[in-house]
This record gives structure tokens, C-alpha cells and sequence, in this order.
């Protein structure tokens, strides 16, 4: 009964079936295969029974032969040669495109995240909430943006990578509207917090460029992960200033709501799918479909692993590897003082040119400049740093040293103190206002080469797991900005403007040996590590 009508035609007269390229094998195929080669259009250029002769529709018959008798575990797809849909063999115009897109999509998430600073007077005003209330709102948003990924990131696997962009860019300009319209505190604390949480794709950008560009290839484009996290952030109160000045705190929300809008349009007319294990998902798919065989899939897929597992290993190892990776622990601190001292400014900024030199909201705005020009000369000098880590690359066979990123943070990590004491000494009456807003040049400028190094060391140190490390320096550096959103006025009003900003400069004295450090016992220190097996370097 599980004979077709073919194998009976065979068994009656086996020389009056001829099947092109289609053997006795055929007859061999345990119950299951048959039922595949059967809803295929196996080619038949003639079956003869008796006298006459029947056509049959034909199509590929040796290759549905050859694909059924391979077995599961042959039947993964992958990339092969100069395979196009490889993001890793895309051509550089295009690479480009798709890394400035993900950098446009992360300024514009990150603008609103100090922008509201500004706006704080308003809500105070609107609402009679005290400051510190009021100033909740930058705390919530970057506590949501640390969480973030820890949910996001697993989802990117499920998922993949535009996906998570469409969701999340979506809900946040959403959340945008939510916030302009909210009729209390409470609601626009809690609108804010979730709209950290969907700005955190931009947690996703550092896998996106990892996706196109191979470690050794990766250095120019975290040069400009880096300058976008941090020149994105302090982007807010420079193009938000005049927008509260000028129409109120709700408006910097709506003008947020439209630049957003900008951005969905931009991912859907310019923004592939990035993320290998998606891409080959299709492929399989696409598979299954030509050939009626079932067993194409991808290899190690994520969406055969528990949503429950894939999250559990994106909240543990990041923790694990903070408290037992020396260098994981020593860059989320140097990271987290980097990032918190932006947050600390929107306090600083607004006290010092206020009460000194009487700016309005929008001056106060424009003030930030200074730090916002430092962060992105990085861009310009970078070059320096990539010839000095290719050259060492040659001079091994081809083969890069984590180490060989760290040189830019040497000179970033003395840059940075030194434009937080020019800030901290020239703040006050007797100093023309544009000399404070130049020393933001060097910290910019410092702390920007300091960044890239962390990025591009953690990335090259950790390779298989330089996702977990990673969660964990972003997790570490958004908590500790949320905190300094708070303390930054209250610290500088109890301190005094000078020695404030003298205990931050002293604070980047003291981190400065970091990089030197990691230099000098990096290769030890991957030999003591416990992901060390696992470490590809």
C-alpha cells in the first residue's frame, strides 16, 4: 500500500520505464522520501506502457535525487565564495551606506537623551514638581537605554537585526508623542523610561558593522561607533536649545517625533538585513521551497534555541564576565566615567553660563560645541592610529594584536584631564566665555580616541564573545550616566564650579594608567582568562 504508481509501472515491466538521470534508487527510499519525490515534478521523458507512449512535465530530476539522499546534517546552508548576499562581500560604497545609516538612526535616538535637560526648567515651571523630580526624566530614559539591550540583544538573534530597527525606532517615535502629550509627571517619567528602552537598538550598530567588516577591517568604522555614541548624546541640547527657548519642553519632544519618522524612512528605502544567521534563514527557506526538501536549515540557529536560554545567556555572561575579566572591569569603569561626565556638563554647563555670563537657554545650548567639535575630530586623527595597527598586523604574518588598538587611548587618556582642568579654572567672571566652551575641544577630543580604543580592543580581545562583553561596558556606562544626571547640580553648587570640576579632572589622572596597563599585560591576562579557550586571537 505504500507503493506509488511509478514503482508498481517499474515492478511490472522495468524496461518500459525510462526516467532521465533517475535510477533503480529510487525504488530504495524509505516511505517518508518517497512521499518528497513524489510532490516533486520528477522528469520523465517517456513511460512506455504496452504501446504507447505518455509525456510527462520534467524538471530537475538528478538534482532532487542527489539533495534526497544527502544526509540532515549535509543539508546546512552557508555562504559560499563571492557570494553577494554576504554582507562581508559587499562593496565598500555599500558598506558605507548601511554604517551611515545605523550611525544616523543612533544620533537621532540619542538626541532627546540630553536634550530634555533644557526642558527641565519647563516641566518645573508647568507642573511645580521639584528639580530633582523633574530630572528624572534623563535618569529613567538612560536606565532604560542600559536595560535595553539585554532584551533587545537576544531578540536581534531570534529576530534579527532590521527587525529589532522597524520595532524600535516604531514604538520610540510612538513614545515621542506620548511624552509631548503627557498630562503629569508620572506619566512622562514613565514614557520616558520605556523610550530609553527602545533607543537602545542602537546597541545593535556595533554587531551591524561587525556583520560587514572583519575584525581587521573594523577599525575606522568603531572609530565612528564611537564618536556617534558620544558626539549623538551631546548633539541634544545644541539643536534643542532654541526649540524650548523658543516653543516650550513639549516641542523638543515633537520635533524629536518627526526626526524619527526620518530615520523609519531611511531604514526602509536604505537598510538591508545585516545579520548572517537571518540572511541564511532566507536562503534555506527559499531552499525548501526549490527543491520540496524539508531538512535545509541553518547550522546552530537561533531560533532553535529557547527564547528563555538565548535571554538567560545575555543576562549572565555579561555579569559574569564584568566581575571576573579584569579588562572587562577596568574599561566598563574608564567607559562609564567617559560617558557620566556628558551627563555631568548638561548639569555644569546650565549653572556656569547662566549665573557667569547670562546665557539663554539656546546660548546654553550652542555652549556645548566645544565638547560636540572634540568628539568628532576623532574622525580626523584616527587614520594615524589604523596605519600604526595595519603596519604591526604585516610585521606578524597578517595577524592583529588586540594591543595594537589601545595606542589612540594613550594620547586620549592624557587629553582628557587636561580639557576638564582647562574647564574647571576658567570658569568664572574674569574669563571671556568662549575660553571655557574651547576646553571641551581636548576633553572631546580625548575622550573620543579613549572610546574607539575600548570598543576596538574588547571587540578584537573577545572575539566570539565580544557581544556579552560589550552589554556589559553599555550596561555599566548608561547606569552611571543615569546617576550623574542627578548629581551633577548638586555637585557643583556644594563643591563650587573650580574644585568640581578639579575632583573630575584628578578622577581622569587617576584612570589614565588604564590603557597603559592593558597594554603592557593584555596577552597575560587573556592566558589567566576563563574565556581564554574561547578568545580568538
Amino acid at each position: 500500500d505504500r507503493l506509488t504508481r511509478k514503482q508498481l509501472l517499474f515492478l511490472r515491466n522495468p524496461s518500459s520505464l525510462r526516467i532521465s538521470n533517475f535510477s533503480f534508487e529510487y525504488l530504495l527510499l524509505p516511505p517518508q522520501r518517497i512521499h518528497d519525490v513524489n510532490e516533486m515534478d520528477i522528469p520523465l521523458e517517456t513511460v512506455k506502457s504496452g504501446d504507447s507512449d505518455r509525456k510527462r512535465d520534467s524538471i530537475k530530476g538528478e538534482e532532487a535525487l542527489k539533495d534526497l539522499h544527502k544526509k540532515p546534517e549535509d543539508l546546512f546552508v552557508s555562504f559560499e565564495g563571492n557570494d553577494q548576499r554576504n554582507p562581508r562581500n559587499w562593496t565598500n560604497r555599500k558598506k558605507r551606506r548601511v554604517a551611515t545609516i545605523v550611525y544616523v538612526v543612533n544620533v537621532i535616538t540619542a538626541m532627546v537623551s540630553s536634550g530634555f535637560a533644557l526642558g527641565v526648567n519647563g516641566v518645573i515651571v508647568e507642573w511645580g514638581v521639584p528639580r530633582h523630580i523633574a530630572a528624572l526624566g534623563t535618569t529613567l530614559f538612560m536606565l532604560g537605554k542600559g536595560a535595553g539591550p539585554l532584551i533587545i540583544a537576544p531578540l536581534s538573534e531570534a529576530l534579527g537585526r532590521l527587525s529589532l530597527f522597524h520595532i524600535n525606532i516604531i514604538a520610540f517615535g510612538l513614545l515621542q508623542v506620548a511624552c509631548a502629550l503627557s498630562p503629569n509627571i508620572v506619566l512622562l517619567l514613565i514614557f520616558r523610561f520605556l523610550a530609553g528602552f527602545t533607543a537602545s537598538v542602537g546597541s545593535n550598530i556595533g554587531g551591524t558593522l561587525t556583520d560587514m567588516w572583519a575584525m581587521e577591517e573594523a577599525g575606522p568604522s568603531f572609530c565612528g561607533f564611537a564618536v556617534v555614541i558620544l558626539a549623538g548624546s551631546q548633539f541634544g541640547p545644541i539643536a534643542y536649545g532654541y526649540v524650548y527657548q523658543n516653543l516650550g519642553w513639549r516641542w523638543i519632544f515633537w520635533v524629536q517625533f518627526f526626526l524619527t519618522v526620518a530615520a523609519e524612512l531611511l531604514v526602509i528605502v536604505g537598510l538591508p538585513e545585516t545579520r548572517e544567521g537571518t540572511i541564511l534563514r532566507k536562503i534555506a527557506k527559499e531552499k525548501r521551497k526549490e527543491t520540496g526538501n524539508n531538512d535545509w536549515k541553518v547550522k546552530n540557529d537561533p531560533r532553535e534555541v529557547p527564547f528563555s536560554r538565548l535571554l538567560r545567556r545575555h543576562l549572565i555572561l555579561p555579569t559574569k564576565m564584568l566581575f571576573t575579566e579584569p579588562v572587562v572591569a577596568a574599561f566598563s569603569l574608564y567607559a562609564s566615567f567617559l560617558f557620566g561626565i556628558l551627563f555631568l556638563n548638561l548639569g555644569a554647563y546650565e549653572l556656569i553660563f547662566v549665573s557667569h555670563f547670562h546665557f539663554t537657554p539656546g546660548q546654553v545650548g550652542l555652549s556645548f560645541l566645544g565638547v560636540f567639535i572634540g568628539y568628532c575630530s576623532a574622525l580626523l586623527v584616527y587614520p594615524l592610529q589604523e596605519i600604526f595597527y595595519q603596519n604591526r598586523r604585516k610585521k606578524r604574518m597578517g595577524v592583529g594584536s588586540p594591543e595594537d588598538r589601545l595606542p589612540f587611548a594613550f594620547f586620549g587618556s592624557l587629553l582628557l584631564p587636561i580639557g576638564l582642568f582647562w574647564f574647571a579654572w576658567t570658569s568664572n567672571n574674569s574669563t571671556h566665555w568662549i575660553v571655557p566652551i574651547l576646553s571641551g575641544i581636548p576633553f572631546g577630543l580625548g575622550s573620543s580616541m579613549t572610546f574607539t580604543s575600548i570598543f576596538s580592543y574588547i571587540t578584537d580581545n573577545y572575539s566570539n564573545y565580544s557581544s556579552s562583553a560589550l552589554a556589559s561596558v553599555n550596561f555599566i556606562r548608561n547606569l552611571f550616566a543615569a546617576g550623574c544626571s542627578v548629581l551633577a547640580r548638586p555637585m557643583f553648587e556644594s563643591l563650587g564650579y573650580q574644585w568640581s570640576g578639579s575632583l573630575l579632572a584628578f578622577i581622569g589622572v587617576a584612570l589614565s594608567p588604564i590603557p597603559f596597563l592593558i597594554y603592557t599585560f593584555g596577552s597575560k591576562l587573556r592566558e589567566k582568562s576563563k574565556f581564554k579557550d574561547k578568545i580568538v586571537y
